[in-house]
């Protein structure tokens, strides 16, 4: 008897439907696809000394999905007032989609004056540098990570900093 139940019981479980997640294939349709470009990451690190001085990083990745993007992008520029920080390139990749990576040397770099600087001298210690990314085209992915070092504090003793509301950023307080 409990064998014929057995049996029954594993004929029945065998027709049973198996559930709708293995029977509907997913759709792996990407949601961004119509958008010219996305950023997968885009942190912003910011250690901050009691003293004011500190450093910032940034890092990030964007899927270039245009060919008019890929021209904004052709050349990073990094923002800096040389009269209290420095900044460096880190590294500037190019992810293709055949799983390749482009690397553009950093040493490139070209520093300027920023565009500010034409319209009021007074601002003449704001510098940009310029980096010409090579071989970026739309279906590329872009990773670059920069680090600015605030080596003399604008106002001993205190620090601020900007927060942009669509991306991540963590601020560190390496304070006394």
């Amino acid at each position: 008897m409990k064998l014929r139940l057995i049996v029954l019981s594993a004929a029945v479980i065998a027709t049973l439907p198996l559930p709708s997640h293995t029977q509907t294939p997913t759709s792996s349709v990407d949601p961004y696809r119509d958008e010219p470009f996305v950023f997968e990451r885009y942190d912003t690190t910011t250690t901050m000394k009691a003293d004011g001085t500190g450093d910032i990083v940034q890092h990030v990745i964007v899927r270039i999905q245009s060919d008019g993007v890929a021209r904004q992008f052709s050349v990073l520029n990094l923002p800096y007032a040389s009269a209290n920080s420095t900044a460096t390139m880190e590294f500037v990749r190019v992810h293709k989609p055949d799983g390749s990576t482009v690397n553009t040397p950093v040493d490139d770099a070209m520093e300027m004056p920023a565009e500010v600087t034409r319209e009021a001298p007074m601002y003449s210690d704001l510098k940009e540098k310029h980096l010409p990314v090579r071989s970026l085209a739309s279906g590329d992915r872009l990773e670059y990570q920069f680090h600015t070092v605030l080596s003399k504090a604008q106002a001993p003793g205190q620090f601020w900093g900007r927060s942009i509301s669509w991306c991540r950023v963590a601020w560190f307080w390496n304070g006394v």
